[in-house]
């Protein structure tokens, strides 16, 4: 027969083992989402920074975006480096501070916010995701077309997609 004290005992453990599984699926995660999956899963517990790389559809040339993870949910894009003008590309003075370094054109402090970014593997685009020291040649990974969806919400809410 059980006693009331252990009876006691197990219930105070499993209500603290419930609190704590509560606490850690409230948290914000961030996540670069695949084929009905996460690629990248990060608990966005403070800053986190990423850039992605690719090659410009029209200008042919490399294009650098450096994005911020803010812990309220939002991405935020700070910085843009790229080697030539054309479609797509910021250029206006108001959107931040603008300045050639060597073969590179750089727009620093755009500050940019998105709840949710998409991307997806192009013809000769060569996208690739830099995070956490990881490099993930994208283009390479996935087949022509692939989308990829960035964003920042809490645990629990991946859960449900995940299994439903």
């Amino acid at each position: 027969m059980v006693s009331w004290n252990n009876f006691m005992k197990f219930k105070i453990i499993f209500v603290c083992i419930i609190m704590v599984v509560l606490y850690f699926i409230q948290q914000p995660y961030f996540f670069v989402w695949v084929d009905n999956r996460p690629l990248v899963m990060e608990r966005a517990n403070g800053e986190l920074h990423f850039y992605t790389r690719f090659i410009h559809s029209v200008q042919k040339t490399p294009v650098e975006e450096y994005f911020t993870v803010i812990v309220d949910g939002t991405i935020r894009l700070d910085k843009t480096k790229y080697q030539s003008f054309g479609v797509g590309l910021p250029f206006l003075e108001e959107e931040g501070n603008f300045y050639r370094e060597g073969d590179y054109f750089i727009f620093e402090d755009m500050n940019r916010s998105f709840k949710e970014l998409s991307f997806r593997t192009g013809v000769d685009s060569q996208l690739t995701l830099y995070f956490n020291g990881h490099e993930y040649k994208l283009y390479e990974l996935y087949k022509l077309g692939t989308k990829f969806d960035l964003f920042v919400v809490p645990l629990y809410k991946v859960m449900f997609k995940l299994y439903s």
